[in-house]
């Protein structure tokens, strides 16, 4: 599948789960082929002997997938990470599309370094919080501090 076709398959998807998704729903998260995914298989994919993982947005306020290549190739070439997940986050106004990535560590000052990097990326605006996951895909949110 060709990368456009990929991103055509997300924005679709996406839009589908948006139009139910409110303030009280749980993120949704796709894989890189636009395939619904649970917090409990991006742990199994991501951890390293089954410690908590944490997932970092670097978007912010996305409403389209218009610059998902973008983000994307942010993640995979400057960071230098092999996957990119996309969901759905309700920031209490409107729904947000997300690209996100997994980190193998819940170290705090790492996830407060993560929260803060990618604010280029986003006309000054830090992420407001990281999930860490644990093994049976459950999530604790980490706020940023700053």
């Amino acid at each position: 599948m060709t990368q456009l076709l990929t991103y055509q398959k997300i924005q679709d998807t996406l839009g589908r789960l948006a139009k139910n998704f409110t303030e009280k729903s749980n993120p949704i998260f796709l894989d890189e082929m636009g395939k619904k995914i649970s917090l409990k298989k991006i742990h199994e994919i991501e951890s390293i002997k089954d410690k908590p993982i944490s997932m970092i947005a670097v978007t912010r306020y996305q409403y389209d997938v218009s610059n998902f290549p973008k983000y994307g190739d942010y993640v995979k070439n400057t960071l230098g990470l092999d996957r990119v997940y996309y969901g759905l986050f309700h920031n209490g106004k409107k729904v947000e599309y997300d690209v996100l990535y997994a980190m193998d560590t819940d170290d705090y000052e790492q996830i407060q370094n993560h929260l803060n990097k990618h604010n280029h990326m986003n006309q000054g605006i830090a992420q407001l919080m990281a999930l860490i996951i644990f093994s049976k895909g459950t999530p604790k949110p980490v706020n940023n501090d700053n």
